[in-house]
């Protein structure tokens, strides 16, 4: 896959010389086969041009991507929310599950009079913790962690995730 923009127009910082209007930015980027993503940007101003490219691999490779959100789901690493259910609490963050579901991100919205919004801490009443922490990973990762043939587990996660 490959992209392309040309004559962009806008501004832009580029490092020892502060902001500046260049008179035409293009920019290439395509994907390998292997997953490596290759940029390669020209910057031309009204007195010089700079051109560079940029390969990147392994952190940006979309396979790697449900491991990556899955090691951060279970480190909870930068975490800006905590979720309670029942004795257990987990830590997660805004962004994942406002993005992943439109009722967490109804909540967690800036705009929201829900004290979710403001507090950071989800309360969890109507599921147990076991099945939060599978409906979480989920929304990291995109997996289903279990037996998906497990009914009553599985029954339960729909709820929680409704």
């Amino acid at each position: 896959r490959a992209a392309t923009l040309k004559n962009m127009r806008t501004a832009l910082f580029w490092p020892g010389r502060g902001t500046f209007e260049p008179a035409t930015v293009n920019a290439a980027a395509q994907t390998s086969p292997e997953g490596v993503v290759i940029i390669q940007v020209t910057v031309t101003t009204t007195t010089e041009t700079r051109s560079e490219r940029h390969t990147l691999s392994g952190a940006l490779q979309v396979s790697a991507w449900p491991a990556q959100m899955g090691a951060l789901w279970q480190s909870g690493e930068h975490h800006d929310l905590v979720v309670r259910c029942g004795d257990s609490k987990f830590l997660a963050h805004r962004c994942v599950l406002a993005a992943r579901s439109p009722v967490f991100a109804r909540m967690l919205s800036p705009d929201s009079q829900m004290r979710e919004a403001s507090t950071g801490v989800v309360t969890i009443e109507d599921a147990d913790a076991a099945t939060m922490k599978r409906l979480c990973s989920f929304l990291y990762t995109g997996a289903l962690d279990g037996d998906a043939a497990d009914v009553s587990a599985t029954t339960a996660l729909l709820q929680a995730a409704a």
